[in-house]
């Protein structure tokens, strides 16, 4: 075993002085006895003896002593004034004793201390998160580097500032300070604070704020430690989510009130259409009465923009490519626009094709375009253009409402006024407007965005004050080819003499129905809902040639009589009715033998058609 440096200090000096009084004892009795000179020098040889054994003593102490301790001592300064790297002790210094074991156990705690630092360092300065300490004050006395990613600066530049100095408005400086202050009077913890803070090149960041108090031992509060987290992206993404559901619950609310307002406009546009076939009408009255059809087919054509928002509207979809659409749409506008707008078209040649209704595809291209001039009072150019684009993961994760794939991408795009962000929020909701009282019903761009939705497509919009918008329509791409568009034309209503069962839960409705089709020559049996119908269809089975029912009605709707009038009688004719549009119940009930669908409201043109082609069928 090794021997302890203080044993054998003991023990070589206790030797040393032994064997010092014994040769003065032996030269004691030899040479002087014990006479006065004998003491003298005997006084004289312990003297010297004693200093010829503090000489090796001294140089045993220096070396293995004093030495060790002066570089301990200054490997600790070294510590003390933040030298870490430089104040391990080589092993070549280290005496092979109790200091010796010291330092060496102080080298060993110094690099666990150094590895540990090393790892805390980098977990701070490689997280995703700004690691900050602010004194009590709030000033920043630590910046982690990650603030360079977050808000631009360099930690020098935080270091001796508040986070306050940061903020883009009073408003949010003394809400944010007063959570603070709390926080520091009660001691309390930072629990992920929302706060928005502007980054180096001007723009808005928003921060995640969370920390924890410093306290010394006798709970007096020194500042805190904490992250801020950069979610920004997180708070936009949020946003357009909370934006899809709140339109999707205006959607639904539109669909409801659509419903109503066309069961009222049937039974007004029904009972003055029928008021205007009486010969014996004043012609004053008679012309105070005609104006009434036409207001109700401009309500009626409100109603059928909010359900075309609510995507609840009837669709006839099928391939198409939009490069025609936007030709004619151009040469349309290039006669109606202000002559100081200059209309300029990008389409490459190989458009992909579109599964899309027409109709809704020109309504879409309209309204925008409409509202882009009416952007440019004093003139500009109106750019529409076509572009095959592929949209992958990246683009969707930035807009919650996209879906990878292959699209068509439809713009519009002008150099007029422009939109603030609070503007931009607010355009695709119904009867938002920054038109003038009079001038727009604010419905139009709301009937865009419910027609893009319907073609599982989306619409982003890009907009700075004074610089002009963009927005740019996705449509899902297909692969099939596009087939000719055929426009219809409409043929005036011709009347029967067959039976029909008209089935209406709405009494002003049922009888405006029931005048229509008498008007018409028919013989019209009714039942106010399913259940009625059944009775009566069994009565007059015989007879009844067509059954109209609506679609929602009590104790038994419209598809319920359908499937039970097809049990009773498989070869049975029926035109369902409603307010809503339902497309989707009617397409499955097409398929099993429905003759047709009547969209309310309706008027003798509309329901005398449809009633007939459902009986020559």
């Amino acid at each position: 075993m090794r021997m302890g440096l203080t044993r054998r200090l003991l023990v070589y000096g206790a030797g040393m002085l032994l064997l010092a009084f014994a040769v003065l004892e032996v030269a004691q009795h030899l040479i002087f006895g014990l006479t006065e000179t004998f003491v003298r020098w005997h006084l004289l040889y312990v003297a010297g003896f004693i200093l010829l054994l503090l000489g090796p003593l001294w140089c045993f102490l220096l070396r293995r002593v004093l030495r060790p301790l002066a570089r301990l001592v200054e490997a600790n300064r070294r510590v003390m004034a933040g030298r870490e790297a430089e104040s391990l002790i080589s092993p070549e210094e280290i005496p092979d004793d109790e200091i010796g074991e010291v330092m060496r156990t102080r080298n060993e705690t110094l690099e666990e201390l150094r590895q540990r630092e090393e790892k805390f360092r980098s977990l701070v300065e490689n997280t995703s998160d700004w690691v900050w300490e602010v004194d009590a004050s709030g000033r920043y006395v630590y910046s982690s580097p990650r603030v360079r990613d977050i808000l631009g600066y360099e930690p020098e530049e935080i270091v001796g500032r508040t986070p306050f100095d940061l903020m883009p408005s009073e408003a949010e400086v003394r809400r944010v300070r007063a959570l603070f202050e709390e926080a520091v009077r009660r001691r309390e913890r930072l629990v992920v604070l929302e706060n928005v803070v502007v980054h180096k090149d001007g723009r808005h960041v928003v921060l995640e704020t969370s920390g924890v108090p410093i306290l010394r031992p006798d709970g007096t509060l020194t500042g805190y430690r904490g992250i801020d987290r950069d979610i920004t992206e997180r708070k936009r993404l949020e946003q357009q989510l909370l934006q899809a559901q709140k339109m999707e619950a205006v959607g639904t609310l539109a669909g409801g009130i659509a419903h109503d307002f066309n069961n009222l406009l049937t039974t007004i546009i029904g009972f003055t259409q029928m008021a205007l076939l009486e010969e014996d009408l004043n012609p004053r009255v008679r012309n105070y009465i005609a104006r009434v059809p036409e207001q109700g087919k401009r309500a009626a054509k409100l109603i059928s923009q909010l359900l075309t928002f609510s995507r609840k509207a009837v669709t006839e979809k099928q391939p198409m490519s939009l490069r025609s659409l936007v030709k004619e749409t151009a040469k349309m506008l290039e006669r109606t626009i202000p002559e100081n707008i200059a209309i300029q078209l990008k389409m490459p040649e190989d458009v992909w094709t579109v599964n899309a209704d027409l109709t809704q595809m020109q309504q879409v291209l309209m309204n925008l375009c409409v509202n882009a001039s009416h952007a440019m009072p004093d003139g500009g150019e109106l750019i529409l253009g076509l572009e095959n684009v592929t949209l992958d993961e990246a683009y969707c994760r930035q807009y919650v409402y996209a879906c990878p794939g292959h699209y068509v991408c439809l713009s519009v795009r002008d150099t007029g006024v422009g939109m603030t962000p609070e503007v931009q929020g607010h355009i695709f909701e119904p009867f938002f407007t920054t038109k003038q009282a009079g001038e727009g019903t604010g419905l139009g761009l709301a009937m865009v965005y419910g027609i893009v939705k319907e073609h599982k497509g989306h619409v982003n919009v890009y907009s700075e004050v004074g610089k002009g918008s963009e927005f740019k329509v996705y449509l899902p791409a297909m692969e099939e080819e596009a087939i000719q568009q055929v426009v219809s034309t409409e043929e005036p209503p011709t009347g029967g003499t067959e039976t029909l069962l008209l089935v209406e839960d709405e009494d002003l409705v049922l009888t405006a129905g029931r005048e229509i089709l008498e008007r018409l020559g028919y013989t019209v049996l009714t039942a106010k809902d399913g259940e009625e119908a059944l009775r009566v269809y069994r009565a007059h089975r015989g007879e009844i040639a067509l059954v109209l029912t609506d679609m929602v009605m009590p104790k038994m709707g419209g598809q319920e009589l359908y499937e039970a009038l097809r049990q009773m009688d498989a070869g049975v004719k029926a035109l369902l009715m409603s307010g809503y549009s339902l497309k989707e119940k009617v397409a499955d009930l097409r398929a099993q033998g429905l003759k047709g669908f009547v969209q309310k409201p309706f008027g003798f043109a509309k329901l005398g058609q449809a009633v007939r082609k459902a009986l020559d069928e």
